[in-house]
């Protein structure tokens, strides 16, 4: 019985996984292309710097995911749900705590040469703290056990990553990039909040 939830979770999860490794590093590929070395160079270097904030995304994702899995009843759900907003509160605030020591990261990391990069490294930055404050949602589709949502979102998201590249990047460069990772993460939130609530509601409109 768990191989076969394991195998039923797996095959959606596999195609959000590689989704999510193409969303990472797909906007370098089309940069490549349309754009010189020293721009590409200066995305990847502020990117590290963003990719702090989407790890934090990952771990956070790694620490709830198993625990929301064994929520059964509206109780400990919509508990969790109060949380999940204080998490999207704490996302908030913590971009704009960001926001003065962006250019003090890249002075102390990548080096003063990056430094017009820094319009970048702030929309990226936000696209990861958009990553994290999505994070409580997804965790709600264990306990829903809707599987479908992450093949899905994967794919939701890719898509808007290669139409985004391809038309605004040769046109907008760097930041058209950046933009685009925006609009992807910004189009999962929405997506999984709204879904979330649905599901919330189907499963539980009954149950006092």
């Amino acid at each position: 019985k768990i191989k076969k939830q394991m195998f039923m979770l797996a095959k959606p999860s596999a195609v959000g996984l590689i989704a999510a490794g193409l969303i990472e590093n797909i906007d370098v590929l089309y940069l490549q292309k349309y754009l010189s070395t020293y721009e590409v160079g200066l995305y990847s270097g502020v990117s590290r710097i963003s990719l702090v904030f989407a790890l934090a995304a990952y771990s956070l994702g790694n620490v709830l995911y198993p625990r929301v899995a064994k929520y059964r009843n509206k109780e400990d759900i919509k508990a969790f749900i109060k949380k999940a907003f204080l998490i999207l509160g704490a996302s908030v605030i913590g971009f704009i705590a960001f926001i003065p020591f962006g250019k003090l990261s890249i002075l102390l990391t990548i080096g003063a040469e990056y430094l017009s990069g820094l319009s970048v490294l702030y929309l990226l930055t936000a696209s990861s703290f958009i990553a994290v404050a999505s994070i409580p949602f997804i965790a709600l589709f264990f306990s829903f056990k809707a599987n479908w949502y992450f093949s899905i979102s994967g794919i939701l998201q890719l898509i808007i990553v290669l139409i985004g590249n391809s038309i605004f990047v040769p046109l907008y460069g760097l930041e058209a990039a950046a933009w685009t990772r925006i609009a992807a993460r910004t189009t999962l939130f929405i997506f999984t909040f709204m879904a979330a609530m649905i599901l919330y509601k189907k499963t539980y409109s009954s149950k006092k």
